[in-house]
Parts: C-alpha cells; structure tokens; sequence
C-alpha cells in the first residue's frame, strides 16, 4: 500500500470507550500538529447524521478552544452556487462525521464532492474520518445499514476499512470474509483507536 508523501490521514475506527472526549482532544492536537500551522481551518462535514450540523457543537467547539477557524458544510453549501468548493478548497483539516455511510457517500457524489475532497487530499489537507466518515475517505469499508455490508468510498487511501471491529464481532467476521474474497487487498480495523499516515 502506499500513499503519497504530501497526504496526510488521521482515521478514526470507533469511540471504544466512554472516555472518548478526552481521547479526541489528543486527536485534535494530532490533527492541528499534522496541519503544520499554528491556526489551521478546520472544515466539519455531517452528511452522515440527519442534520449536517449534527456533532458540529462539539467538534467545532474543540478545534475552535485549540484556535483553529472552524466551519462545517452546510445544506446550502452543498447545493448549486454554494460555497462547498470555496470551503473545502480553504480548509486546513477536513473531519467527516460517522453516522450513515451510504448517505454520505452518496451526497458527496450527488453534489460532485468526491474529486474535490481528493484534490484537497492530495494538496496536503489533514483528512480525518470517524467510523462511516473513516470508510468514505477508503477505498471501501464494513457499513451497516440494517445489516452489515461493504460500501464503497471516496478511495482517497487503498485499502479496506472495518471501524467498531471490537464492539460488533458481526461486522469485524463479515469484514475477514470480504478481505478473503480480495487477493491482495490491505484490510485495517480499529476500534478505540485512530491512526495517522504522513510522509508516503
């Protein structure tokens, strides 16, 4: 697997436990270090949750307290006219929500986001990703939506992804079996955890 050395990842596999707050205001700090500036734009997309805005109060709140500008897309961002490519374009560290996996490819994609969220990907954004915002920037990744199954992503990083494999023995068993069914694919899990890729 490789990955260019000018792009920058932080994925995210599940909270784990019940002290996640505090895990994540180590994340960020990760996040705003990777930026390599000292008060980086920090751009929150939710099209995982049912309001776009959901989970901004408090992602937005954190990157704001550690001096970051922080913004998130919006209804009307996203539609023609909008700023979505202005913002996304602007943006320093790029976090996408987890929720409903689907919904999120599939909004991106309607709205003609996928190249633009690479183009910021390969200009050195920090691309950061929860659970079903962790599969979107992946090749494909171990969704649920009623039941489990691989949805595609974005395919800003080749592999396959599998968020909450310790909290779901179901998704984490569907998962090894799709790894098995791909020679040669790269299949990462993590759950309670998050990790970086910088510098190829």
């Amino acid at each position: 697997m490789t990955v260019p050395e000018t792009e920058k990842y932080f994925i995210i596999g599940g909270a784990g436990r019940e002290d996640t707050e505090s895990d994540f205001g180590a994340a960020a700090d990760e996040m705003i270090a990777l930026s390599g500036k000292e008060s980086p734009s920090f751009l929150f997309i939710g099209f995982a949750q049912l309001e776009p805005h959901h989970g901004f109060e408090y992602y937005g709140e954190l990157f704001a307290s550690k001096g970051c500008r922080a913004s998130y897309l919006s209804d009307g961002d996203i539609a023609p006219g909008g700023a979505a490519r202005e913002k996304i374009g602007a943006a320093d560290i790029i976090f996408l929500m987890g929720g409903n996996t689907r919904k999120l490819v599939d909004t991106l994609s309607a709205h003609g986001l996928s190249e633009t969220l690479r183009a910021a990907a390969r200009r050195g954004c920090v691309m950061s990703g929860f659970s079903a915002g962790a599969i979107c920037l992946c090749e494909s990744g171990m969704s649920k939506d009623g039941d489990y199954y691989m949805q595609k992503g974005i395919g800003c990083l080749p592999f396959l992804f599998c968020p909450h494999p310790l909290t779901s023995a179901r998704r984490y068993a569907g998962f090894r079996e799709e790894i098995k069914k791909r020679p040669g694919a790269v299949g990462i899990a993590c759950d309670g955890a998050g990790f970086e890729i910088a510098d190829g």
